[in-house]
């Protein structure tokens, strides 16, 4: 039997993950996106959510008087639920879930590392559960699994690539082998064979989630970075799996990562029965060389050949319905989902201003039927109504990628290569797994502070000893921040100078906003959105909705002077403006990052494009 939906699945009144006795919920002002009409039908009025459906949408309805009412400020957006294409491990006990809902994630697909060539996946995960195969009762959609297939340098074991793609097509062979006889096993009994006579079914718990995908019951997920040697046509790692889709005739539902896709769209078109979704970064690129090839222009490209894409991108061209509908409507779909996700059927997310201005925070993700968010913050922000203006984009996206652009000295020698040889010490106190104590790590650097020698590490500390040279330390931990301010504190007694420090990376460094103030300590904080990633870490102050402040604007209303570092230079604009939502944003990455090191940063020219000149300071 082929995966579907009960014959009365729209028209029940109650949804089957509805849990008893959650109070129904009126929205009230909304701006609602829909999701339908491809992403463009956006209304205004009331929203009932009522045992876990959407039961009225409109103006003036009738409510139950045990209703909560929700008054979204007239003017405020309100998106549906927005599923995310993740592959994490899952830890129940994980501190990021509060933190993804308030940034309007209230589904994650868990998919398999990518050390190995295949993985399979057997749930999504909502409101902090996993509903394993099934989201409920007589939900037979829901039964499709996925599976991850990898390709490239992120398998853990030997071999090269053809090895990888002999092993796909081998193993793929083996499942039509038991498919066949599987077949042939029950065709033989609907004619009347005895299964005494026939034996055991033909089964292989090895081969069985291969047959499931030649049987249409198995969405596939390729992760690939693709790789090219010479020009596009040789992007190895997509084609190979295109030809196999073709070869054994099963779909694949998304290509993740797919750096190099946007150089063949016509490629992606040959898969087997539909053209591959690509979930893709935005951004984030070159960490390794299978990803350097990767574009920002790369969604725009794949949308204008056709091509569904997954990505957060609409600054670098995307239609504002397509960058809503690449993180919903389009997400849900590939999931398998869309019957529940995506539209505004089941529940939904309030946003306290457009999710693509700058800086949008939700105020409200329901799931189930059940509010997320207790006592949520938020800053209303009547100017971010609408979709930020983005640059026209057109000309680059459409020739592929047309500029170039000079982003340094061909190498350190060149003359101005290297601005100072010498800006900060940077050492690191960290948990770590190498079994050095955290102890032990301060007393090193205490010793080294203390102890000089005349070799280059020596005269470096020594420099850090008379007060004329920065030691920046990369620290989450407010307890390590704190030893370090009583370390500081000690070699300044014995010095009898102001020594110079910076805090880098910082996660819990709100806590102590006042001690840096008065050590006068600045902070870099990287990444400029806390988030729960370590141990050490994990008393983040996120920000609105779940605090008021986050850990840089507590620092800064502390006196204390603070910088910010964002992986991906394309994006530390954005980065900026939700950290700190004052005019001098900027000064933040331009100048103070200089000021917390040993080197002087500041704005010296201005490129008005609308009035055509450059400005030198």
């Amino acid at each position: 039997m082929s995966p579907g939906l009960p014959p009365d699945f729209y028209s029940r009144s109650v949804s089957d993950r509805y849990e008893s006795g959650a109070p129904p919920v009126l929205i009230c002002k909304a701006t609602i996106w829909t999701g339908g009409a491809g992403g463009n039908e956006v209304i205004t009025g009331e929203i009932l959510l009522d045992q876990d459906l959407i039961q009225l949408m409109g103006t003036q309805l009738d409510v139950p008087e045990n209703a909560i009412l929700i008054d979204t400020q007239a003017g405020l957006f309100t998106l549906e639920k927005v599923p995310g294409l993740r592959q994490d491990g899952l830890d129940t006990h994980d501190n990021a879930y509060h933190l993804s809902a308030t940034g309007g994630v209230t589904t994650s697909l868990v998919l398999p590392d990518s050390a190995n060539a295949f993985g399979m996946c057997y749930g999504q995960l909502r409101d902090h559960r996993v509903r394993v195969n099934h989201t409920g009762q007589g939900d037979m959609r829901s039964q499709s699994r996925c599976m991850l297939a990898v390709s490239g340098v992120s398998l853990s074991y030997g071999g090269v690539r053809m090895d990888t793609v002999w092993a796909y097509r081998s193993l793929y062979d083996k499942g039509r082998q038991l498919k066949e006889k599987q077949d042939e096993y029950c065709a033989k009994v609907l004619d009347g064979t005895a299964t005494k006579e026939l034996g055991p079914f033909p089964d292989n718990l090895q081969y069985e989630a291969v047959v499931d995908t030649l049987r249409g019951k198995v969405k596939v997920v390729l992760r690939a970075f693709l790789s090219v040697h010479i020009h596009y046509y040789e992007a190895v790692d997509l084609d190979a799996f295109v030809r196999l889709t073709n070869e054994c005739k099963f779909p694949v539902a998304a290509s993740h990562h797919a750096h190099e896709a946007y150089l063949v769209p016509k490629l992606l078109k040959k898969a087997y029965d539909h053209i591959p979704a690509i979930a893709m970064f935005g951004s984030f690129a070159r960490f390794k060389r299978e990803g350097y090839r990767h574009s920002t222009y790369a969604s725009r490209i794949l949308h204008d050949a056709g091509v569904n894409v997954v990505v957060k991108a609409y600054y670098y061209g995307l239609p504002v319905n397509t960058a809503m509908a690449s993180v919903t409507t389009t997400a849900a779909n590939l999931l398998g989902l869309d019957y529940r996700l995506g539209y505004i059927k089941e529940g939904l997310v309030i946003w306290e201003s457009h999710p693509l201005a700058l800086g949008p925070t939700s105020l409200q993700a329901f799931i189930d039927g059940i509010h997320q968010l207790t006592n949520p913050v938020s800053v209303q922000k009547e100017s971010f109504q609408e979709a930020a203006v983005t640059p026209d984009f057109d000309d680059e996206a459409r020739a592929g990628i047309s500029t170039f652009l000079f982003l340094g000295a061909k190498h350190k020698l060149e003359k101005g290569a290297v601005l100072k040889q010498d800006a900060a010490l940077l050492v690191g106190i960290l948990h770590r797994g190498t079994g050095i104590s955290v102890s032990t790590q301060i007393a090193i650097l205490h010793n080294l502070l203390l102890s000089h020698d005349n070799s280059r590490r020596g005269q470096m500390f020594q420099a850090v000893y008379n007060g004329t040279f920065t030691l920046a330390v990369n620290a989450k931990n407010a307890d390590i921040i704190a030893s370090l301010l009583a370390l500081r504190a000690e070699v300044q007694a014995q010095s009898n100078v102001p020594m110079k420090m910076t805090i880098v990376s910082g996660a819990e460094a709100h806590l102590l906003a006042s001690e840096l103030a008065n050590a006068n300590v600045g902070v870099i904080i990287t990444p400029v959105r806390s988030f729960p990633f370590y141990w050490e870490g994990r008393r983040v102050l996120p920000g609105p909705q779940l605090t008021k402040d986050n850990v840089l604007t507590t620092l800064i209303k502390n006196n204390v002077t603070v910088g910010i570092r964002h992986q991906g230079v394309e994006e530390v604009v954005i980065a900026a403006a939700w950290s700190w939502p004052g005019p001098d944003a900027m000064d933040l990455v331009a100048t103070t990052i200089g000021d917390l090191l040993s080197f002087e940063g500041k704005v010296t020219t201005f490129i008005s494009q609308n009035r055509g000149v450059v400005d030198i300071f």
